[in-house]
């Protein structure tokens, strides 16, 4: 059997994890125009892995492209919608599966899960808050073991990621967050898909709340200054 060596990222992906960033932070304001030659420059590259950055923010409808041509979209109100509509359905159908396939694996997952948020809250860190919060998710994909349903979850979650970790950064107490982890938790493991459902339900659209209203904040900070 013929075995390709593991690759680590590409420097394509390295670059779009940093424009990323940029763009979820409001570092790089919409309807900023960028170009592949002045982007290499500034990261010292070529342009071959600038192209590769801006392919993958342009199917994550970041940056929209136009030949050399690029312009920043940020995110909107309606792509935050969009986003959160995008989990739900994502991972209701994860929860199905996963609860169906090994219900006692998952509930050991999302556990492990928890005991990160904890040890986040405890240290008030809202980067490492964010990190567990996307391993309790991930974790309904990985018991699933739906390979095509994992893609398109690991294709949006370095954005997720960010938009997360951009309002959390505001949070001064974790710990309402964590007790809806718990919850969810809990009726997972009691076994009633509806109830669960909505929960998600419930859950997703408070985080997609959170996220908007840190947005919407953000901008309304930057028309002042301006």
């Amino acid at each position: 059997m013929l075995i390709e060596p593991i690759k680590q990222d590409s420097l394509g992906m390295q670059v779009a994890a940093e424009l990323r960033r940029l763009i979820a932070t409001r570092r790089i304001a919409p309807d900023t125009v960028v170009g592949e030659e002045s982007l290499a420059a500034q990261f010292g590259l070529s342009r071959g892995p600038i192209r590769e950055a801006i392919r993958i923010l342009a199917a994550e409808g970041l940056i929209e492209s136009s030949g050399r041509r690029s312009v920043i979209r940020g995110l909107a109100a309606d792509d935050i919608d969009e986003l959160f509509s995008l989990r739900y359905v994502l991972e209701s159908a994860a929860v199905e599966w996963a609860m169906e396939r090994d219900p006692d694996h998952l509930v050991r997952l999302l556990d492990d899960s928890l005991r990160e948020m904890e040890r986040a809250v405890e240290s008030g860190s809202a980067e490492a808050f964010a990190d567990a919060d996307l391993h309790f998710h991930s974790s309904l994909y990985v018991v699933a073991g739906h390979r095509r349903l994992q893609g398109i979850w690991d294709q949006y979650r370095p954005g997720i990621h960010l938009v997360l970790l951009a309002s959390r950064s505001t949070y001064s107490d974790l710990r309402p967050s964590i007790e809806s982890h718990y919850r969810l938790r809990d009726l997972i493991s009691s076994g009633g898909l509806e109830a669960v459902r909505a929960d998600l339900a419930e859950h997703l659209d408070n985080a997609r709340g959170r996220v908007r209203e840190f947005y919407e904040t953000d901008l309304e900070s930057e028309s002042r200054t301006q």
